[in-house]
């Protein structure tokens, strides 16, 4: 059903959505739509859930998993907040959670991010900016990234964040002024922290 409101607390999605434009599983789709979904489960779909140019939507202790491309995806949608959310277990293409195409002003917050295998980070952030990530957990992707920030992904901050057990911790491949302080990044395959680009500049580094 279409609706530019929706709010729903302790249901089950499964098997929806498939590869095709308005066939994604759960959308929140276009300006002008926000909602709110919380204690819910939305496994074995396309995406978890979807939120395209939306803004001031609330996704709070979900769960998703065993999706196809994302357990839940931001794509140009911007100040909304995912609190205590899981998303895990082969979130394959794109991974556990991913903010794309200028997805901006956002809040994440203990949420976890793991097992997500084989093409997928644990946190994917791509062409977005000013966004807060704090006390997320990232953990167990063992093919790619726990968290990655690539181009174009600027002014972003990474607080107090748990990566470990990742092939890569957390990959800055991109953007400028990002702030990353205070994470506990360990026992990740190949690298911890990654830097690398020459687009790459005036991020800063602290006690982590």
């Amino acid at each position: 059903k279409n609706t530019t409101s929706f709010n729903l607390n302790y249901g089950e999605f499964a098997y929806l959505g498939a590869n095709a434009n308005s066939k994604l599983g759960i959308e929140f789709d276009g300006t002008g739509t926000a909602g709110s979904i919380s204690s819910s489960t939305m496994h074995n779909g396309y995406r978890g859930v979807y939120l395209r140019i939306a803004s001031n939507s609330t996704l709070t202790s979900n769960l998703a998993y065993a999706n196809i491309s994302d357990g839940i995806a931001l794509d140009g949608a911007s100040n909304n907040t995912l609190l205590s959310n899981n998303s895990y277990a082969s979130n394959t293409t794109n991974g556990g959670i991913s903010l794309t195409n200028s997805s901006n002003n956002n809040t994440l917050t203990s949420n976890n991010s793991f097992y997500n295998n084989p093409n997928g980070a644990g946190i994917q952030i791509s062409g977005s900016s000013n966004n807060t990530f704090t006390s997320n957990n990232v953990y167990g992707n063992t093919f790619h990234t726990g968290i990655a920030v690539s181009s174009l992904s600027n002014n972003n901050t990474l607080n107090s964040n748990n990566v470990y057990s990742n092939n890569w911790g957390i990959a800055l491949n991109g953007g400028s002024g990002n702030l990353l302080y205070g994470n506990n990044v360990y026992s990740n395959g190949s690298q911890g922290m990654q830097i690398q680009n020459p687009g790459t500049t005036n991020n800063t580094l602290i006690a982590n």
